[in-house]
């Protein structure tokens, strides 16, 4: 599971929250939503921005929405002991099924919350609130239970705020190469001396140095070369078989946009939302270009075929 960053800018700071003791699942009540979507309409109500940790799109990409260790804006009564994940889609209708995609990343991502917060319970938002979020037909059962058995090799996403026997073991693994984790040393607490150290460490070793110790950074601790990312999981949605242009609709478009997006091409804020608009029409360009085709913003057979190999 990788956690994309969408650089929202927020108009304050809360609190940080003291405990950590519910995991609440919301859906959108949209059909289609980006983080970018969510954090405006939650600046319009008034809010600092969004009020959720994480959104988990359609298309199986999970986007940090508030940073974890804040307290959210999503469950009134809850938000000072809980985590706030929403899921794209409006789940209220029984003809609605939720992509694979969605589902899976679900999963993985209620299982990184668990090890980062053991004591916690995954709770939907009508539990605490008057609302039938996240929606009777949300498979809420199957994501909660998490991945059943993590692989023994797998390390948590330890970000600051983190604690636990893992947080330790990175500690001493950074003291032991000469970084200093703040005047605690190894106490399992993941502050600000710690964050600073994994920030040098990750500078020293060519990676973003985001202060987040996820895969790469635990593979480079672990003294073993920075693995290759993990092949792209299948796309959710149908191959167009003619052209797409400005203009087209559908999932056709949601097909182009999917596999831009997995090339790391930006389609812009609205994501994946089927609309063959500006920021899509761009992105076609820029691919082909780079990759040699006539730069017409056309994606047809031949653009379809290099989207494939990319």
């Amino acid at each position: 599971m990788n956690i994309l960053q969408a650089n929202l800018s927020f108009n304050g700071t809360p609190n940080t929250r003291a405990e950590t003791k519910a995991i609440v699942l919301h859906h959108a009540d949209a059909v289609c939503c980006s983080i970018e979507d969510i954090h405006r309409w939650h600046l319009s109500n008034g809010w600092i921005g969004c009020g959720y940790h994480f959104l988990v799109r359609k298309d199986g990409m999970v986007w940090q929405g508030r940073p974890i260790e804040w307290v959210g804006a999503h469950t009134k009564g809850a938000n000072e002991y809980s985590v706030g994940v929403c899921f794209e889609g409006s789940y209220e209708s029984k003809d609605t099924e939720m992509l694979a995609a969605q589902l899976q990343a679900g999963k993985e991502l209620i299982s990184y919350l668990l090890l980062l917060y053991p004591e916690a319970r995954v709770k939907r938002h009508r539990d605490y609130c008057s609302t039938d979020c996240p929606g009777k037909y949300f498979p809420f059962d199957e994501i909660a239970q998490g991945e059943a058995s993590p692989a023994p090799a797998f390390h948590s996403l330890l970000v600051r705020g983190s604690k636990g026997d893992e947080v330790k073991d990175m500690q001493s693994r950074l003291i032991s190469l000469g970084y200093t984790c703040g005047q605690y040393g190894a106490d399992g607490v993941f502050g600000a001396g710690t964050e600073a150290a994994v920030k040098a460490f990750q500078a020293a070793n060519g990676l973003t140095a985001d202060g987040k110790c996820g895969p790469k950074t635990w593979a480079a601790l672990d003294g073993s070369p920075v693995s290759a990312p993990a092949a792209a999981p299948a796309c959710p949605y149908p191959e167009p078989s003619g052209n797409i242009r400005k203009g087209s609709k559908g999932d056709g478009v949601r097909w182009v946009q999917w596999m831009l997006r997995q090339a790391g091409y930006d389609i812009g804020p609205t994501g994946i939302d089927g609309d063959c608009g500006k920021n899509t029409v761009n992105a076609i360009t820029r691919f082909q270009r780079d990759h040699g085709l006539a730069a017409d913003g056309i994606c047809g057979l031949k653009t379809r075929a290099k989207l494939k190999e990319a």
